[in-house]
């Protein structure tokens, strides 16, 4: 057996939340609140298959730009389609539609693999080539209307204005400060010191780096690399890289369990407010 790369092995969070990890709460969502609002604008009698095979065809442009721009992209079923399917599902068969989300298995994402062995500044770079900036449109952004159509004039303004106000409100909600000490605690108790969010974010990703460094395996920081059973520090290398994984999954996962909807409830406010 090879203890690998922790990025390449299957874990309990969403893909959908991975990407959330490294990108922030509110950029992902307002994303895909522009992809649901040109999708409504569809005809009255286009299917499911239709919408996704538009995301498909949207996910394939993207691919293209980001290797026109240097990087890996693997086209993929959005998490988010898969979850509006459920949510449509659970809902038409009365469901509890929280629970069935819950429930609800989403695939591992192979781009968050590629995103988690990026180094701090390539992520930032790949970041940018994917949702853009002040100075550059993102492969996200430029596709959008391609794939989807026309996007109302008004959208743009209203979607970062939402994330706005969306930043604002959890930024001062006391609910999300309670889940983010809970998270510090949590890792504590584990044995690992962060100072908040960002700091178990940064953690995340200079952590199996940290260890390639203190044993002096260049490999185990390398997508696909890892070390055999037969080299030296197996046993103790494997035991630390499991507890971390255990650790961070099992503190992350109760904190997006609070936050991530409180940010979509005020995501939804203020798409609400904008009439959308």
């Amino acid at each position: 057996m090879t203890t690998t790369h922790p990025d390449d092995r299957p874990t309990e969070w969403s893909a959908r939340q991975r990407r959330m990890s490294w990108i922030g709460f509110v950029t992902v969502a307002v994303a895909v609140l522009v992809a649901a609002s040109v999708a409504s604008a569809r005809p009255a009698t286009a299917s499911d298959s239709d919408i996704a095979q538009r995301a498909l065809h949207h996910e394939e442009l993207i691919a293209e730009c980001m290797q026109a721009k240097g990087f890996e992209y693997v086209v993929v079923m959005p998490s988010d389609v898969l979850l509006e399917a459920e949510m449509v599902r659970a809902e038409a068969a009365g469901e509890d539609i929280a629970d069935a989300l819950a429930r609800f298995p989403v695939p591992p994402n192979p781009n968050d693999v590629i995103v988690a062995a990026l180094s701090g500044d390539e992520a930032r770079r790949y970041e940018v080539a994917y949702w853009g900036d002040d100075e550059s449109e993102g492969c996200y952004a430029s596709t959008v209307e391609t794939a989807w159509g026309t996007i109302p004039e008004d959208l743009p303004t209203e979607i970062e204005q939402a994330g706005e106000f969306a930043d604002a409100q959890l930024a001062a909600d006391p609910r999300v400060a309670a889940a983010e000490r809970e998270l510090v605690a949590c890792m504590a108790d584990a044995g690992y010191e962060v100072a908040d969010y960002q700091g178990f974010l940064k953690l995340r990703t200079t952590y199996v780096g940290e260890l390639a460094e203190r044993f002096d395996l260049p490999d185990l920081a390398t997508p696909g690399g890892g070390i055999g059973p037969d080299e030296p520090h197996y046993n103790e290398v494997t035991e630390l890289l499991e507890q971390f994984e255990a650790a961070t999954s099992r503190c992350e996962g109760a904190y997006l369990e609070i936050v991530e909807p409180i940010s979509n409830e005020y995501l939804d406010q203020a798409w609400a407010e904008a009439g959308r």
